[in-house]
């Protein structure tokens, strides 16, 4: 699978953006352009995050047609079933509020994401950017 940063995408057109649940909050991407797949890099390091709604801020400059969440489960194994030949894996399609034409679905994605739930009026906000805090 070839790879693509996500400077070389930006002003593309992503036919499907494949966002992998690797653990808890914790995500992969893999976009579709025409009938090629292609991992994406930040920099020399495959790009991760910790939101999706901070892969749609990264990937902005893109449109993307199709956003759709993957999870691979193992499931099956850990309550001591079969392996089994066909992967247990869930995907789900998620409107993308960029291709909506509901100026409230829009309105609604923030401009960056709270750490922790808080808001602008957050005591903390301008310290955290966003970031979670321990």
């Amino acid at each position: 699978m070839d790879t693509l940063t996500i400077s070389q995408l930006k002003d593309k057109t992503i036919d499907e953006l494949l966002v992998h649940s690797l653990c808890s909050s914790l995500y992969g991407v893999t976009v579709v352009i025409g009938e090629r797949y292609y991992k994406i890099k930040k920099g020399f390091k495959m790009y991760r995050s910790y939101s999706v709604g901070r892969i749609q801020q990264d990937l902005s400059a893109s449109t993307i047609k199709k956003l759709t969440l993957v999870q691979d489960s193992p499931y099956d194994e850990m309550i001591g079933q079969v392996v089994k030949q066909v992967p247990n894996t869930l995907s789900l399609s998620k409107s993308n509020p960029k291709t909506q034409h509901n100026a409230a679905a829009v309105a609604a994605v923030p401009a960056r994401l709270p750490c922790r739930g808080c808001t602008t009026s957050c005591t903390n906000y301008a310290q955290c950017d966003g970031k979670p805090w321990r």
